[in-house]
């Protein structure tokens, strides 16, 4: 077991590591993203503003 902890010290992390760490963070950017697009407030509005703010979303109803 020391030998192992050794041969890790010396050689890093294994591929097996790197994929794990790379998909864990996808999925928590992912989740975060989705969370920020979930909570972030729509001004639904029948035509655009003349001077729309800068960072607002508009949501424009169609006919249905």
């Amino acid at each position: 077991m020391a030998s192992r902890k050794i041969d890790k010290d010396k050689y890093g992390p294994g591929w097996g590591e790197v994929i794990f760490g790379a998909l864990l963070s996808l999925v928590l950017g992912a989740a975060l993203a989705l969370g920020y697009l979930v909570v972030k407030p729509v001004v639904p509005v029948d035509r655009l503003p003349k001077d729309p703010a800068a960072g607002t979303v508009y949501y424009i109803a169609g006919s249905h």
